[in-house]
Order: structure tokens, then C-alpha cells, then sequence
């Protein structure tokens, strides 16, 4: 449907910065925020700001790949 293609955000031109392979990406319930996950063990979250997508947290608390992120339901909080 064209109408919902034209209100659907792009993320063909975000820089994720991991020094690894990218495992799996998450959109928050609003499809604000993605969240990415990689073998250099990395999170990384994303915000849309003007218009391009903006790194705003980077979390390495793990000694092993990350395989898979996902955002919980908005009731529970901002909750990965």
C-alpha cells in the first residue's frame, strides 16, 4: 500500500559504528529508537533526530556476542 510506504522511516543511510557483525536490529513499539546488536559485544541505541537517525547510548557489559536485542512493550518502561 503507497500510503503507508510514504509514512514508514528509512534507515538505509545509518552509520552503526560496530566494529563487528550486526546480529539482529529492534525498533521501539513507536519505531522512534532502534536498538543494534554484534559480535564486538556492543549495544547501541539510535533516536531520530531531524531527521537522521543519532547514536545515543553504547553498552558493553557482556564476554560475548550479543545475538539477538528486543525492545519490551511501552507498559513495562524503556526496557531492552
Amino acid at each position: 500500500d503507497t500510503q503507508n510506504k510514504k509514512k514508514m522511516d528509512r534507515l538505509d543511510n545509518i552509520n552503526v559504528g560496530h566494529n563487528d557483525f550486526i546480529h539482529d536490529l529492534s525498533f521501539d513499539f513507536y519505531g522512534k529508537r532502534v536498538a543494534t546488536c554484534s559480535s564486538d559485544r556492543k549495544i547501541k541505541i539510535f533516536s531520530k533526530s531531524k531527521g537522521k537517525w543519532v547514536q545515543t547510548a553504547s553498552f558493553q557489559h557482556h564476554d560475548a556476542i550479543i545475538w539477538k536485542v528486543k525492545w519490551a512493550h511501552p507498559m513495562f518502561g524503556s526496557i531492552l
